[in-house]
């Protein structure tokens, strides 16, 4: 969510709640606290809310770097592996050809 919007819209249920206390405090005063404690919840709520989203956001977008970072040079390295260890079999076949061993030995 864009920075701009996030603190639109905490202005506007900031606003929201101030006009709502003041219509409590004007009809029904021995409200005032109960209204306030929800109206204190809901901005943390709002706040947390904003913070989760722009976290998760950050993560989203590191996640994407990687991805394009590695472009699928993993697999090509396990590919290139696979081939070297089958050279490497091969090579030590050549060197020790009377030392066939089927354990791994």
């Amino acid at each position: 969510m864009n920075k701009n919007i996030a603190f639109i819209v905490f202005g506007l249920i900031t606003l929201a709640g101030i006009a709502g206390a003041v219509f409590i405090m004007i009809h029904r005063p021995d409200a005032t606290a109960t209204f306030t404690t929800f109206l204190l919840t809901l901005l943390g709520l709002v706040v947390v809310a904003g913070g989760l989203g722009a976290g998760l956001n950050s993560v989203q977008q590191k996640i994407e770097t990687v991805q394009r970072q590695t472009n699928g040079t993993l697999s090509k390295k396990d590919e290139e592996i696979a081939r070297l260890n089958a050279e490497v079999a091969n090579l030590n076949r050549q060197l020790n050809p009377d030392t066939e061993h089927t354990d791994g030995r």
